[in-house]
């Protein structure tokens, strides 16, 4: 039954994913929250940033040879301060109750949904814009931070300080983003692995073999494959909705989320 679950729960995060434009962890983890009330966040945290690692590097990949991701020396900014966030929001996760981490995400994805429905995107071109070393390590570190905490991948927290703050140019914001959530994910995922886990929370002993630390592989070895295989439809929904009916849908569903995180 778990399994199935599983299944169902990866092919369902690639469609909307695809669909809505977003990052997987606005879905995945209150969604494993819902499925699994008693799982803990160093669970629900790692699973999710784990699926995404994996699905914004093939995004990366193609980027790169597209030649949109952001100079060298932005790169290395990313790197190091995604690897400082990423770390101490790992370690901090282990700190903060459960229930207090449900309510960080709850809070996060109501705020989603006032920016869906009260404020609009401003657009950038190409010109006269150069990427700025400091600001992007500063965006690098507290996404990451906040990524590594609640599970996100980074892309809800990412694009909007890109498009909205740094002023990166429209068709350059997803490879920046994309790019960020690589590094802020496989960062948080990292000491999850070495952390001692300590109780069996899955009825399946077969779900439960595939741990290393607190990180469960099946888990995300099912949600990324499901994600790339579903993904495709999502992308035939998306070209065929308009735009306003895709966002108000959105901010439906993020609402529903928020609400079960906040409320129940």
């Amino acid at each position: 039954m778990e399994i199935t679950q599983l299944l169902v729960l990866g092919s369902v995060i690639g469609f909307l994913s695809s669909f809505f434009g977003i990052g997987g962890g606005s879905i995945i983890v209150p969604t494993l929250y819902t499925l699994y009330p008693n799982l803990p966040a160093s669970i629900v945290v790692p699973i999710s940033l784990g699926s995404i690692f994996f699905i914004c590097l093939k995004n990366t990949i193609s980027y790169g040879r597209n030649k949109l991701l952001p100079p060298k020396e932005i790169i290395g900014a990313f790197l190091l301060s995604c690897f400082i966030g990423g770390f101490l929001g790992t370690k901090l996760l282990y700190f903060i109750d459960t229930n207090l981490a449900k309510k960080i995400m709850g809070f996060l994805l109501l705020a989603m949904v006032v920016k869906l429905l009260v404020f609009k995107s401003r657009h950038q071109d190409d010109q006269n814009f150069s990427p700025s070393f400091i600001s992007f390590s500063i965006v690098g570190f507290i996404g990451s931070l906040i990524s590594s905490i609640t599970g996100l991948g980074g892309g809800i927290i990412f694009t909007p300080i890109f498009l909205n703050i740094l002023r990166v140019p429209l068709k350059k914001v997803s490879p920046y983003s994309n790019l960020a959530m690589v590094f802020a994910t496989f960062i948080g995922v990292i000491p999850h692995i070495f952390q001692t886990r300590k109780n069996v929370y899955f009825q399946s002993d077969f779900l439960s073999s595939f741990f290393i630390g607190n990180v469960n592989f099946f888990f995300i070895l099912i949600i990324t494959l499901g994600a790339l295989f579903s993904s495709r439809l999502g992308i035939k929904a998306n070209n065929l909705a308009p735009p306003k009916t895709k966002k108000a849908l959105l901010a439906l569903l993020l609402l529903g989320f928020s609400s079960k995180l906040l409320l129940f």
